[in-house]
């Protein structure tokens, strides 16, 4: 009988937990700056403008890590997208690291147009993010957890690793 009685504590404080880790609302672990695309609970990977300290070198954007114990034992990889008269262009980039699960992007590219990728990883769980560097296109309509950077760079969160279709259809918006 005390399986009834606790069942239902059980029912609300899970329903508790999943309106504090999803819905439209702002959650309190991102930074001032970060994507403003919604945060759910759950390793991510989120992105943030440069900061004084960060910008040494010439970063673009700094990838973190969040939800995640031990930022040191996650795993971040990023690749950049680019086209233009030659065709389409994939590299991998060198991450930056400028502390503990922060990661800075610096200008590793020539092309006018590109899409950061980035996939990430701790224990089971995966994450995956694209960054397009022009502000006047946007991600609407490509999915949940659409944001974007403080100066209008397009951002798209993913609760798994990024797949050829996201990129393929992040090129397609960005190309107008």
């Amino acid at each position: 009988m005390k399986v009834h009685r606790t069942l239902p504590a059980i029912v609300i404080v899970s329903a508790m937990l999943a309106v504090a880790f999803t819905g439209d609302r702002k959650s309190d672990l991102r930074q001032p700056g970060e994507t403003s695309a919604a945060v759910e609970g759950g390793f991510q990977l989120t992105a943030s403008l440069p900061g004084t300290a960060e910008a040494e070198g010439e970063a673009v954007v700094i990838v973190t890590t969040r939800n995640c114990a031990e930022p040191k034992n996650a795993r971040v990889s990023g690749r950049v997208v680019t086209w233009g008269e030659e065709g389409f262009q994939v590299e991998s980039l060198v991450l930056r690291n400028v502390g503990e699960g922060r990661y800075a992007v610096d200008q590793q590219w020539d092309a006018e147009h590109a899409l950061l990728v980035f996939d990430g990883s701790y224990t089971r769980f995966t994450s995956g993010l694209l960054i397009g560097l022009d502000a006047d296109k946007s991600f609407e309509g490509q999915g949940r957890w659409v944001g974007q950077l403080d100066n209008g760079f397009p951002t798209h969160l993913l609760d798994r690793h990024v797949r050829d279709t996201d990129v393929k259809a992040a090129v397609a918006r960005m190309r107008g």
